[in-house]
């Protein structure tokens, strides 16, 4: 009987070690952060200090001392900067023509997280909307999203 628990016991103990192993760094690993990347950080966010970043595919998702997350991929463009339902205090990454147009619009409205694919911006404001523009600044989508 003291064998079986032995073995139940060992056998628990390697699916856990297994376990933390497989899932914990195949797929979070932590690189040191390339140059191009530092210098985005440095340029937009000279005053905010990195908490914590982790590597997806080609994008380094980092969390700042503000409570920003903000992702840039390895040539040091704009993935993605998130305030967490916080207002981003500086706007200086965003396309002059990009901001003008979500000024026009919501001249009142703080940003809480703009994402960029290629040369669209997805901008996400405190009034539960969100803009679709383009670099040149012309609007493409408007979407309400509910808060629950």
């Amino acid at each position: 009987m003291l064998k079986f628990k032995h073995i139940v016991f060992y056998s628990f103990c390697f699916i856990i070690l297994s376990s933390y192993l497989l899932f914990s760094n195949e797929y979070l690993q932590y690189f040191n952060i390339p140059q191009e990347v530092e210098d985005f950080l440095s340029v937009h966010f000279y005053n905010d200090n990195i908490v914590n970043y982790m590597i997806f595919n080609d994008s380094y998702q980092m969390v700042l001392e503000s409570g920003l997350s903000v992702g840039v991929l390895r040539n040091g463009q704009l993935s993605y900067v998130d305030g967490n339902f916080k207002p981003i205090p500086t706007k200086d990454f965003i396309p002059y023509k990009v901001l003008k147009t979500v000024e026009r619009l919501y001249p009142n409205a703080n940003i809480y997280r703009v994402e960029k694919d290629w040369n669209i911006y997805e901008i996400n404001l405190d009034n539960s909307l969100i803009l679709v523009i383009d670099a040149k600044g012309i609007l493409y989508n408007r979407k309400y999203i509910s808060r629950q």
